[in-house]
């Protein structure tokens, strides 16, 4: 499903604007272990281990978005915003959350 940042798919005119989707996803948890390592082991800069569950997080975020966009009848998602929020940062849990507009266009 074509995703993207902007709020139109020029050269294609929108259809139908079907409505706003979301998806989340959690970095933390089961994985507290591996990003206090990752931490404590970076030097200067963003550790490649975090950068790995930021990344996984982000997309399954994406891709849950992209389920809930498909089962209301959309065939592509507008206006896409990935933000980030701290929940708990003594157990260094952090929400991964997409949200964008569903929306149909004609067939590619």
């Amino acid at each position: 499903m074509l995703t993207t940042t902007t709020n139109d798919l020029q050269p294609r005119n929108i259809s139908n604007y079907v409505g706003v989707v979301s998806g989340t996803a959690i970095i933390g948890g089961e994985d507290r272990e591996a990003l206090l390592a990752a931490l404590a082991a970076a030097a200067d800069g963003i550790p490649v281990a975090y950068e790995r569950l930021e990344r996984e997080a982000r997309l399954l975020a994406m891709d849950r978005m992209r389920d809930q966009a498909e089962r209301a009848g959309a065939n592509a998602i507008v206006g896409l915003k990935v933000r980030h929020e701290v929940l708990d940062a003594t157990r260094q849990v952090t929400l991964v959350f997409a949200m964008g507009t569903a929306v149909k266009v004609p067939v590619w």
